[in-house]
């Protein structure tokens, strides 16, 4: 017997199904101004995920857009990582607790022509990079991820997670290694795209994906195609083909 057609859906249940995968995409200062409001009245924290940068992807996880807009909009608690400068944290690891780190934090790479960010950074607590994680996905693997560093620009009260080799945000242990507990911050930035959430989405108030510059493009309409046929959508409910 011939198989029988497959139901067709309305024009109302296709646009209804293809919102649902619409997912909004924040710039960093639109992201922090919304984690901030959110915050404001939570009891748990605000995540922003720093989608294009997430070193299980190919980001290099030490651009700092979303750092930088932390920063200016002074997110007083908030914590972003991991923030991969082998550099940075080998020198907080020479200079020790409680001094402040005498170089800027992130972008070695150079991604999108950035540059380090120079504050007051007051070298909080460091660590060996040596750890077991505890999360879903990483849960008993053993971590051996170099000098770490947590790090707080005193003008902002922003924090930054140091590494020294590149690792997906995704286990709640790699801010805990340097003191920070991830249920009692405000808001916090993980360099991660999707598999954070198995061990971060349980205890979210919110979760903000923001489009700051990185390796990991996460628009489909940003890329550059060659064979999609006119009038094809780029993105869900998102712009066409000409």
């Amino acid at each position: 017997m011939p198989p029988k057609p497959r139901p067709t859906a309305s024009p109302r249940q296709s646009a209804t199904a293809r919102a649902q995968f619409a997912g909004k995409l924040y710039t960093p200062d639109e992201a922090v101004t919304e984690a901030l409001r959110i915050a404001a009245h939570a009891t748990k924290p605000v995540m922003l995920a720093d989608i294009q940068d997430n070193p299980g992807a190919g980001g290099t996880s030490d651009t700092v857009g979303l750092l930088r807009a932390l920063i200016a909009h002074r997110a007083k608690g908030a914590v972003i990582g991991m923030i991969v400068d082998p550099e940075a944290a080998e020198r907080a690891m020479a200079l020790g607790e409680g001094a402040l780190l005498d170089c800027g934090v992130g972008a070695k790479v150079g991604y999108a022509g950035e540059t380090p960010v120079e504050a007051d950074w007051r070298i909080m607590r460091l660590g060996t990079g040596r750890f077991t994680g505890t999360g879903p996905m990483y849960g008993g693997a053993k971590f051996q991820i170099g000098p770490m560093a947590l790090v707080t620009d005193e003008a902002s009260g922003v924090s930054a997670v140091l590494a020294s080799k590149r690792i997906q945000a995704n286990d709640k242990e790699m801010f805990r290694h340097v003191g920070v507990e991830p249920a009692e911050v405000p808001i916090l930035g993980l360099k991660s795209t999707v598999h954070f959430r198995a061990d971060f989405q349980p205890i979210a108030e919110a979760i903000l994906c923001v489009n700051s510059p990185g390796a990991h493009v996460s628009d489909p309409a940003e890329l550059s195609y060659s064979h999609l046929r006119p009038g094809i959508r780029l993105r869900p409910m998102g712009p066409t083909r000409a």
